[in-house]
Order: structure tokens, then sequence, then C-alpha cells
């Protein structure tokens, strides 16, 4: 997941329109939610910090007070391959992320979950029922921990925070609109697989022991007559079938095979890359 703490880009201008000095530390929440929701929806680093606070700047979304979210993602839109509405629904929200979108949140004054004050704060998926991940881009070590934030959201969990829809709700209850909903609609690679079918690779892909890249790479002597140590890799054109398939956290589609149960990692998803064809 990609995720940018403004705290980090002290040293990225962003400067306001009268060119007084500024930077993404000091008022980029909404580039870094912007770019959160942008490159988390293509799965991959379509804009690093400083393009995407270039960008704010050139299309007129550079305000006094910060971002106007609006105008960014309208030319973010003309751009690329996103969609974007508004809406101060919560079931709406709830709906749109589960259906895959992305959203911002347009956090308020009236209520501290997420700052005193106006901020933006990129919303990523469900975790369960009504309960959020939000990616807040000026996280820190402790801005959960003392009240009343304590007691408004579910927990930090690494750079996520999960908050429940009402939380939600009651921090951005004097914002309108309360919630930018971001779509993909552009076309992915991503191959439709069910256990059974059989694959054949478009591209060279190593034989690993689990359904996890960090899991250790299969050696040919493995699962054959030949004392090879070499890493098995099946070559393009194999035929493959999946006997298994796990979709993991990232996107990553990987495929159980018949060769000593190994595993075979068939979808890219943050480089949007498919290594099979149906057969």
């Amino acid at each position: 997941m990609f995720f940018y703490n403004q705290r980090n880009y002290a040293n990225v201008d962003y400067a306001k329109p009268d060119k007084s000095p500024a930077t993404v530390a000091t008022g980029g929440c909404g580039v870094c939610s912007a770019l959160m929701v942008l490159n988390n929806l293509y799965g991959k680093e379509v804009m690093s910090v400083a393009q995407m606070a270039q960008f704010s700047k050139d299309c007129g979304a550079r305000g006094y007070d910060g971002t106007d979210m609006a105008t960014l993602l309208a030319a973010l839109c003309r751009k690329y391959a996103i969609t974007y509405k508004t809406s101060s629904s919560n079931k709406e929200l709830l709906a749109h992320l589960k259906a895959g979108g992305m959203a911002v949140i347009n956090q308020g004054d009236s209520y501290n979950v997420f700052s005193n004050s106006g901020h933006f704060v990129a919303c990523h998926s469900v975790v369960s029922g009504e309960t959020i991940r939000c990616l807040d881009p000026y996280l820190y070590e402790g801005k959960f921990a003392g009240e009343p934030r304590c007691n408004r959201v579910v927990k930090v969990s690494g750079n996520e925070v999960w908050v429940t829809l009402t939380q939600i709700g009651k921090a951005t209850i004097d914002r309108e609109p309360s919630y930018y909903l971001v779509s993909f609609s552009g076309k992915r690679n991503k191959p439709a697989v069910k256990a059974g079918q059989t694959l054949k690779l478009k591209r060279g892909a190593r034989l690993y022991n689990a359904a996890d890249s960090k899991s250790g790479v299969k050696k040919i002597c493995a699962f054959s007559n030949f004392n090879v140590k070499a890493e098995a890799l099946l070559k393009i054109g194999a035929n493959i079938r999946a006997e298994k398939v796990c979709t993991k956290p990232n996107g990553n589609i990987w495929v159980k095979t018949k060769y000593d149960g190994g595993w075979i990692c068939i979808y890219d998803y943050k480089n949007d890359i498919s290594k099979v064809s149906g057969k």
C-alpha cells in the first residue's frame, strides 16, 4: 500500500498563490491524500509527492488555506483513468469502499478525530462491518494515544488508522461535501482465475514454497530427478494447472501448481502485470 506522510516532505515546495513560502509538510495534506488515492487505485506509483504538489499548483488547486480538492481531482481525472463524485452520505461512502473505490475525507473543525481543524485524509477500504481503513497524511507516534482521539478510533495498525463510519461522519459533519469518492476507470490486466483452470505462462515465473514472495524459491531438485540446486523457474509458454488460487491483501494473485505443491505469482498488482493467459 502506498502511504505518504506530509511531515516527511518539508523540502518539497508548496508555495501559496502569492508565492509566499510553504511546503508539503505545512500545507500538503490534500496533496498526500489525493496521491495515496491515485497511486493505490492504479496499484503503482504514477506520481510522486513533488509531482503532485507541482500538479496542484499548476491546475490552480493550491489555495491560501490548503488544497481545493475538487479542482485537484477534476484535473487528475482529465489526465488519469479515474473518476470522482462528491457525497455527504455515510451509506454511500461505505458502499463505494466495498465496491473497490477509495475516498478523500474532508475533516472539519467541530469534531476532532484526525485533527482539531480542517484536514484531508485518504480512505482506503473496509476492515469489517462499518470500520474503515484510513490513511492519515499527518500521522505521528502517539497522535491517537490521548483523549479525545483515543476514544474516537478503533486502533492504529501500521500506517492505517481504523475508524468507525459513525466517527468519520461526526468528523465531517461541518464540511460540504464530506467525501470525495474516487474510482478507477481504466482496464486492468488482472486475470480471472479459478481452481482447476489450466493457464499458459506469458512470462517466466519462479516457483515458491508458499503464496508469499518471502517464503523462498523452490529448487529444481525438490520436484525432479535432477540433483540441481538452482532456483526453479518455469519458462514462457509453460502450461500450469491452478490447483488452488490465493489472492493476497496487496492484490497479488498466486496459484498452487502440481510441481511439488509450489506456488507461482501470476499477477503482480503493484505493476499491473499478468503472467498468464487462459487456456
